[in-house]
């Protein structure tokens, strides 16, 4: 069983045009969008991670896939004990459902892509780096990586005390330790990207190997070094 491809890291944005200009800063690009929401939205990349911007209240951030046969999709889920938190099916309305995982993260299923992704590029054109994961604080990392495993990602084996599944172009990590949702980036030049961040006025905490910084709308940005 698998959920469908990974659209976006979906986020909830009070102040839309303010993120939109914090990632610009960081150097992702603006991806032009459809009209499915009634609510202002707007989609940033940095050619493999897709961050759509909501003026939508909701659990954030969301995992959002896109997946085909949507109906037949929420029965699987639901032969499997899953509990959706919502389910909207109709011919007359734009299909989605959505369920959260042991860890909390709030997974949303579209029936289709909300805008086109961009080609996926060989090298990240931003500040941060390659994207390596969304990781979450967990209390109980295996469990939560084991969940993901059953509904088709593939486990990699624990490094540093993070467990880590991956599906294509997307991994997901859980450990017992640091921010609470944080995405994860690596570069093999940290000190050179950690000194042009501070240059440009981002507050950064060294933690080792690692970097972070406050990014709007409750996320963490992590930058780790890479061979």
């Amino acid at each position: 069983m698998q959920l469908g491809r990974l659209l976006e890291l979906s986020i909830d944005c009070e102040a839309v045009l303010d993120s939109l200009h914090f990632w610009q800063g960081l150097g992702m690009e603006s991806i032009p969008v459809g009209d499915t929401w009634p609510h202002r939205y707007g989609v940033m990349s940095d050619g493999r991670l897709c961050l759509g911007l909501h003026d939508y209240r909701f659990p954030s951030p969301s995992l959002t896939f896109v997946t085909p046969e949507l109906p037949g999709q929420v029965e699987r889920l639901r032969k499997r004990s899953i509990r959706l938190d919502f389910c909207k099916l109709g011919p007359n309305q734009f299909n989605e459902a959505g369920f959260t995982d042991p860890s909390g993260q709030t997974v949303c299923l579209l029936e289709a892509r909300t805008f086109s992704p961009p080609p996926l590029e060989g090298e990240s054109f931003s500040l941060l780096g390659h994207f390596r994961a969304l990781r979450r604080r967990s209390r109980d990392p295996e469990a939560d990586a084991a969940f993901w495993e059953a509904l088709g990602m593939i486990a990699s084996p624990d490094a540093d005390g993070v467990s880590e599944v991956c599906a294509e172009g997307f991994n997901l990590q859980f450990s017992r330790q640091g921010p609470a949702v944080a995405l994860v980036f690596e570069t093999p030049d940290l000190e050179a990207r950690a000194a042009k961040l501070e240059y440009d006025g981002h507050n950064l905490t060294h933690r080792g190997d690692a970097v972070e910084l406050a990014a709007p709308d409750g996320l963490a940005l992590v930058l780790e070094a890479s061979d």
